[in-house]
Order: C-alpha cells, then sequence, then structure tokens
C-alpha cells in the first residue's frame, strides 16, 4: 500500500504536465465572444466544461436542458451533439484555463484563454530620410502600436497582387527589383482582428513605357550630336574660309582706334597746307554737301579752267 500510495501524487504530476503541454492558446477581446471547438469522435452521454476548476456548463444524456454555472449563465451556449462551447460578452474575468470532459473522462487538449486588444490601423513609413528615386535601396516599416495585441503577423502585398505572410514588420525595396511594383500595402493580423494599410506609392516605379520613350530620347539626342560632328568636319574648311573672309572685310578704324558720333568708324581726312592745295583737291564724294545740308553746287567750266591753267610770265608775254 506505501509504494502505492507513493506513485499517486507522481502520477497526478504526470497528467497535470501532460494536460499542460496539450493546451492550446485561445484570445479574446473584452466585450467579444469566445468559441471553443474540441474535436469528438465518439458518441456524446455527458460534457462537462469547467473554468479554472469550477464548474461552468453541464449536460447529462436524458436532460432535455444544459444546466450553466455562475457568471456564465444567460450568455453561454453548449451545442450536445459537438461539445462546442461558446461565450458571449467576455470580460476580463473570464481568462484562464477551460477544461473539458466527455463521457466522464478528461478529453485534451486544455484552453488557456487570454485577453488581447484588437489591432491598430497600420501606417506605411518610408525610410531612411535620404531615400529618393535615385537612391539604390529604401526601407518600408508597417508602423502601429501593438502593446497589448500580441501575436500578431505581418503581410505584404505589391499593387493589386496576393497577399504574402511575413514575420517581419520591414520590407527591403531593391531599385532593380521592385521598379516594375507601383504600390505596396501591408496589414497586421492577430487571433481576434486584423486591419490593411494605405497603399504607399514606390519611390522606384517606372512604367513601362515611359523607360521606352527614355532611352527613345536618348538615342535620337545623340544621333543628332554625331550628325552635328558630323556636319562641322566636313564643312570645316568652307567655315573657315568664311570667317577669316568676314574678317578681311571689316572696316579699319583711324590709328587712334576712335569712332565718330553715331557709333561708326571715324574717317581720316588730309588736310591741305596751303589755298593752292585746297583748289587743286580733287573731290572725292560728288554727293557731299555743305553745312546747311544741300548739294554743293559745281563751279562753272571756264573757272574751273581759269583755276587750272598755269599763268604765263611777263617774259613769256613779251617773246
Amino acid at each position: 500500500m506505501e509504494t502505492r500510495t507513493g506513485f499517486g501524487p507522481l502520477v497526478v504530476l504526470l497528467l497535470a504536465l501532460l494536460n499542460s503541454a496539450h493546451a492550446e492558446d485561445k484570445y479574446f477581446v473584452v466585450g467579444g465572444k469566445l468559441v471553443l471547438r474540441p474535436s469528438v469522435s465518439v458518441s456524446l452521454t455527458s460534457i462537462l466544461w469547467k473554468h479554472k476548476g469550477d464548474l461552468l456548463a453541464e449536460w447529462v444524456q436524458g436532460d432535455p436542458t444544459v444546466t450553466y454555472y455562475r457568471s456564465f449563465k444567460g450568455r453561454t451556449t453548449l451545442e450536445k451533439t459537438t461539445g462546442h462551447l461558446e461565450i458571449n460578452n467576455m470580460s476580463m474575468a473570464d481568462q484562464g484555463r477551460y477544461s473539458l470532459e466527455i463521457n466522464n473522462a478528461v478529453h485534451p487538449p486544455d484552453y488557456d484563454v487570454k485577453v488581447i486588444k484588437k489591432v491598430p490601423q497600420p501606417a506605411l513609413l518610408l525610410g531612411p530620410l535620404t531615400c529618393t528615386r535615385d537612391s539604390d535601396s529604401c526601407t518600408l516599416t508597417c508602423g502601429g502600436d501593438t502593446a497589448g495585441a500580441e501575436p500578431v503577423t505581418y503581410s505584404w502585398k505589391e499593387g493589386d497582387g496576393e497577399w504574402s505572410k511575413s514575420g517581419n514588420k520591414t520590407m527591403q525595396l531593391l531599385k532593380e527589383e521592385t521598379a516594375h511594383v507601383k504600390t505596396f500595402t501591408c496589414r497586421i493580423k492577430n487571433p481576434v482582428s486584423q486591419k490593411e494599410s494605405e497603399p504607399c506609392s514606390n519611390p522606384f516605379f517606372q512604367e513601362e513605357g515611359s523607360v521606352g520613350v527614355a532611352v527613345g530620347v536618348s538615342v535620337f539626342m545623340l544621333l543628332l550630336l554625331l550628325i552635328a560632328a558630323g556636319l562641322v568636319i566636313w564643312k570645316r574648311k568652307r567655315i573657315l574660309e568664311y570667317f577669316f573672309r568676314n574678317k578681311n572685310e571689316q572696316v579699319p578704324l583711324n590709328a587712334s582706334g576712335s569712332t565718330s558720333g553715331n557709333g561708326q568708324p571715324a574717317v581720316s581726312v588730309e588736310v591741305p597746307a596751303n589755298e593752292n592745295e585746297i583748289e587743286r583737291l580733287p573731290l572725292k564724294d560728288s554727293g557731299s554737301t555743305p553745312g546747311n545740308g544741300q548739294p554743293s553746287p559745281e563751279p562753272p567750266a571756264d573757272s574751273q579752267t581759269e583755276r587750272l591753267a598755269p599763268k604765263e610770265s611777263d617774259g613769256g608775254a613779251e617773246a
């Protein structure tokens, strides 16, 4: 008898550890609903649910009604054919271990029920601050305060594609790999809720047509430069001849380099030394005008002849 008594506590401890190892985590929000769905494959003759070791709900075959205990009255439903349990308007006091007995035998697993918050509305944050379309890579962070809402999972979506589950709240954007993606969206989910962020524009996004246009414009400009360079080389001789010809045809300035009042180069004029030289000075410009702006009258032909003929000396007359 002593030997059997010594093994009793050990067996109870092992059963407790085994039962604890098979506990399944369940979560609820305050004011929400808790549903426990055990897997049962035998015909049910009795069902007994317990909360922290105290009676919660009980049914025995032949009894048309289910008996509910304590604060669970009026907000709990037990399904007699499956053993499923549903509790509404959950409160903080409803946390703890829930256990089930089917046909007077413990039916694992137990349920470790915990209160949890709903996930926050996530917001996508692009970093670092120096991230631009010229960067090689950037980082997207699915932001949101998840304290009290754990455990949470993160999922990502590219454009209108499918959701991809990820264990990280950040995503690395590589320019070469994501240039075809227009937007990114993240989702935060926990056992009682899920929410999605607004789509975030990809700084590296390039439309397929814009890439082709940019390449086309670059090629076109390069061809224009090559054509222009070829024309310059081909016409180099003529261009140089034209340049030097125009340079030689420019009006020369006087020795001092001065210009007239109207901006035109000043023309130098030689002043005769005496009156006879003035009389013999040929008119260089028939269109010259006196100071009054009228054309100068031409002297009579005889007068011009007199002035130009040499005077005869007295000695010549006598001879």
